[in-house]
């Protein structure tokens, strides 16, 4: 289980802080990646409250 809280939080700290130089990202890719990050989110929620 902690192998996949790690995984997780990884997502989500990628998502926060995109590598330097990345290109522009256009309004629909923003949007996903907002959806991304809530699923993940959501995920280590519940998978916190399991272990």
């Amino acid at each position: 289980m902690k192998i996949r809280i790690r995984v997780a939080e990884k997502a989500l700290y990628d998502i926060d802080h995109p590598l330097p130089g990345s290109p522009a990202k256009s309004i629909e890719v923003q949007q996903e990646t907002m959806k991304e990050r809530a699923f993940y989110v959501a995920f280590l929620e519940k998978l916190k409250g399991i272990s």
